[in-house]
């Protein structure tokens, strides 16, 4: 088979991979080139292919390929999962006089457009037919109507990209004072994140809103949700929400005041098996309570994280083992876990 051609040599980037132009040229000159060479690199998106034009007559067909532009959904090159139910094509055909298009399926594969494709659609699939995710293009037959004439091509690129970014859930959180809250996210395109206030009754104070971790404070005591956000580069977006306590206020201790029993602050061989509590508690502000058992009071015993706060309810008589000056320490936590710790009176 004849083909007239003549190639325009292009410099080494310009045909190194999918998407790259042409400068495939028809001209008056002939030579013998195989059919399945008829075409240029497959690498290219406007790879051309004509026939020896042996009917003769007229000839509308491009000298480049340069028919099809994306459109509609696909104006960025990307389908995400969202834009996956349009009935649309992804593409916009700048129609010839006299020349009838065909098409095509979605073609995933690197193949060179020519005469052995299937070209049995009359119009342009939808985006909604593109299968899954990867890079796909058409294969496009291009009919002189008045004689035959046939020019081969394919459109640009377009990647699908239909799965959502996956976030690893974010358990509930407390705070009192800025605290840092960091984000998983599983995805291999680029992303882009956002943080922001769904519910609070106050203003929340980010460190940084674009970044996987960052840093929450508010401005009101109370309980937010947050909400953080992955998108990618298709434009498919993923959330979830993060509950935060916001606490900035600590309990506040007053006494352990000995009540009972120990209202003079001893206590006697008959007294020792009373079970009612040694101390009363006046104090505010807290959301947990715990108490250590007695302990051998020394001068300048300080109740701090150091002591075990085991004990549910004040201890009694009962607890105490042996003759001694005792003390208790208490532990009062405000909801977003910070602690305040009080000393009992002799």
């Amino acid at each position: 088979m004849k083909v007239t051609l003549v190639l325009k040599i292009l410099p080494l980037a310009l045909v190194g991979g999918l998407g790259c132009e042409s400068d495939l040229q028809l001209d008056t000159k002939a030579v013998d080139v195989p059919c399945e060479q008829n075409a240029l690199h497959p690498d290219c998106q406007d790879t051309l292919a004509a026939n020896d034009g042996a009917n003769g007559g007229e000839n509308n067909l491009p000298t480049q390929f340069k028919q099809y532009t994306l459109a509609f959904d696909a104006t960025d090159g990307f389908i995400n999962k969202d834009e996956h139910k349009s009935q649309f094509p992804a593409y916009e055909y700048q129609a010839i006089q006299g020349v009838v298009p065909s098409y095509t399926g979605w073609i995933s594969k690197n193949v060179t457009c020519d005469e052995t494709g299937d070209y049995s659609l009359v119009d342009l699939p939808s985006i909604k037919t593109l299968p899954t995710d990867g890079e796909f293009y058409i294969c496009v037959k291009l009919t002189q109507a008045s004689n035959g004439r046939v020019a081969y091509g394919r459109t640009p690129l377009v990647t699908a990209d239909f799965t959502l970014p996956a976030i690893e859930k974010i358990p509930p959180m407390s705070f009192g004072k800025a605290g840092t809250i960091k984000a998983k996210v599983v995805e291999t395109s680029k992303t882009t994140y956002a943080w922001s206030k769904i519910q609070g009754p106050g203003d929340a104070i980010f460190g940084s809103r674009d970044q996987l971790e960052t840093t929450f404070a508010a401005s009101e005591p109370g309980d937010y949700v947050i909400e953080f956000a992955s998108t990618d580069f298709a434009g498919n977006v993923s959330r979830i929400n993060v509950e935060i306590t916001w606490n900035s206020s600590l309990p506040t201790f007053i006494a352990l005041t000995p009540t009972g029993v120990a209202n003079d602050g001893y206590i006697n061989d008959s007294e020792k098996g009373d079970v009612n509590p040694l101390f009363t508690l006046d104090a505010s502000g807290y959301d947990k309570i715990a108490y250590t058992l007695p302990f051998e009071d020394k001068a300048n015993t300080v109740c701090d994280g150091g002591y075990t706060y085991d004990q549910a309810q004040i201890p009694s008589v009962e607890d105490l083992k042996l003759d001694g000056v005792f003390a208790i320490c208490v532990e009062l936590v405000n909801k977003a876990g910070f602690s305040v710790f009080g000393l009992s009176r002799e």
